[in-house]
């Protein structure tokens, strides 16, 4: 999957806050496409591994989940809040 199809993505999905485990569902499907998936902190948003590289081996289904889950790219990166 190409940058611009993930963004896409994101884009049309609405994200379902109502789920459970919003972020530690999407890390793992992150870790499932980088084995050195790094996070970062700040306040109450987080960043995690590189959005070029996942995206480039991720199906259409992880992408709509983690959009789903409440995640985007910010910063070249996945973020969640």
């Amino acid at each position: 999957m190409t940058r611009e199809e993930a963004i896409e993505i994101i884009k049309e999905t609405k994200a379902d806050y109502s789920q459970k485990q919003r972020v530690l569902r999407g890390l793992q499907i992150l870790a499932k496409y980088d084995d050195n998936l790094d996070l970062s902190f700040e306040h109450d948003q987080m960043w995690a591994g590189s959005f070029d590289k996942t995206v480039a081996s991720m199906t259409r289904d992880d992408c709509v989940e983690l959009a789903r889950c409440g995640w985007f790219e910010s910063y070249e990166s996945w973020s969640h809040f």
